[in-house]
């Protein structure tokens, strides 16, 4: 009788350890992911604070979308917000002498940590549910709107570093940047080529203008072959219906 008592001692105090170690860990981990979450929410929303200021977009709106990027940060939060307060309520039992007292009691360092692991087990589980179903609808919802109010879902205004060839593969053209609202051009160089591959001839001009017809370029120097000389020319402008 007197051997089972020590068995029966610790457990009747694990239950008591885990509810200790619970109440003591759940505050810090509700106060870690409160942090974490003011972290990135404050981070997307300087990222995108200038845009919203461009845009005109009301508080409402953005308050909205904040919203909508919560779960997210929850779900990016949780894990190293677990860690930290699983480190600071150890930490803190620790600096209060109060594993030493565990110890004291008999208590093993593994049926001490179990209920963590537990734990942490079950949040996996509600991790994986969560994201699924709260955190991938929502970030969907978030970018919705967002491209909404932000009008990112078209091509840009200025395009830089573009190559595109002819739909008759013969020309190359090859533009440093590109004004979608201007239709304006700059360094550009267009290639053409003969069905073969050979070279035919070589445009490189400072900038290039759409008159509504074909492209008007500016500060052109020409290269091309004529029998077997390779000819250099220079103009101002040079425009020509093929280039269009």
């Amino acid at each position: 009788i007197f051997a089972q008592e020590p068995l029966v001692r610790t457990r009747v105090i694990l239950p008591s350890y885990a509810s200790y170690l619970l109440r003591a860990f759940l505050p810090a981990l509700g106060a870690a992911v409160l942090f974490f979450v003011l972290i990135l929410e404050l981070a997307d929303l300087f990222m995108n604070l200038v845009q919203y200021i461009q845009n005109l977009v009301p508080l409402a709106s953005i308050v909205r979308a904040m919203v909508l990027y919560a779960p997210r940060c929850v779900a990016w939060s949780i894990p190293v917000a677990t860690l930290f307060s699983i480190s600071y309520t150890l930490g803190t039992m620790h600096a209060n002498n109060e594993l030493m007292a565990v110890y004291a009691s008999g208590v093993s360092m593994f049926a001490f940590a179990l209920p963590f692991v537990v734990f942490s087990f079950i949040l996996s589980f509600g991790y994986l549910v969560f994201e699924d179903a709260v955190v991938i609808p929502t970030q969907a919802a978030k970018r919705a709107i967002t491209k909404q109010f932000l009008k990112t879902g078209g091509p840009p205004a200025v395009m830089g570093h573009i190559t595109i060839v002819g739909s008759d593969g013969l020309l190359v053209w090859s533009v440093a940047n590109y004004d979608a609202q201007t239709d304006a051009m700059n360094d550009v160089t267009v290639v053409e080529r003969s069905p073969d591959g050979s070279f035919v001839s070589r445009l490189d001009a400072q900038s290039a203008t759409w008159d509504g017809q074909a492209w008007v370029f500016s500060g052109v120097r020409f290269y091309s072959w004529h029998g077997d000389q390779l000819l250099d020319a220079i103009s101002a402008t040079w425009t020509n219906p093929r280039y269009s």
